[in-house]
């Protein structure tokens, strides 16, 4: 699948360029200075239209969420067998994946879901949170949502991409941009761990 890809994906970029090359020279003899500046705008968004309008969604609708960042709804205070020698808690074996309750009482959660409709709105929303399996209740969450659309054009290299690894080629390139938020308490606790003290 590869081998054919390949030539086939550099067939289509020459072509593009052979095209550009061509439309720029019409434009400038048609219209002068003013038609080859359209046409450069032009082809320069016909391959990012899609990724521009995906950021603009992520940055001005999903980062305004109010689920964004760092929130601790309640403190619980533990025993100090669950703390190093700094007051740090230390995540018991198991903790991360939400195997081990921690007192018998609280677990770690996370997911990432993928959802929107590429290329537009599509996005990654990772979420993690400490549950509270008694109360039945959340008592901190994070939720950040990471950039997935945008980059229509790679829809042709993704089988051969995927063969090697297609999160470090393209989702390099398109993707990546997350929300960067911070606890809207005003503090800066580095998880959702900061919900338990020290007794």
């Amino acid at each position: 699948m590869g081998i054919i890809l390949l030539p086939l994906g550099a067939l289509v970029i020459g072509l593009y360029l052979w095209v550009v090359v061509k439309g720029m020279r019409w434009a400038y003899r048609k219209y002068a200075l003013p038609g080859t500046v359209a046409a450069i705008a032009f082809f320069a968004l016909l391959p990012t239209w899609d990724t521009i309008a995906n950021r603009w969604y992520h940055k001005n609708v999903l980062c305004k969420r109010s689920e964004v960042g760092l929130h601790i709804y309640e403190h619980v205070k533990l025993p100090s067998q669950y703390f190093d020698n700094h007051g740090r808690f230390k995540e018991p074996e198991g903790w991360f994946s939400g195997r081990t309750l921690v007192s018998n009482r609280y677990q770690r959660q996370s997911s990432n879901l993928e959802e929107g409709i590429f290329p537009l709105t599509k996005h990654e929303k990772r979420f993690s949170g400490v549950f509270d399996q008694q109360q039945q209740k959340l008592i901190s969450s994070e939720v950040d949502y990471w950039t997935s659309g945008g980059g229509w054009w790679s829809i042709i290299f993704r089988p051969l991409l995927s063969e090697v690894d297609y999160s470090t080629y393209v989702r390099g390139m398109i993707a990546g941009t997350n929300c960067g938020a911070d606890t809207r308490e005003g503090k800066s606790p580095v998880s959702v761990n900061a919900a338990f003290d020290a007794r």
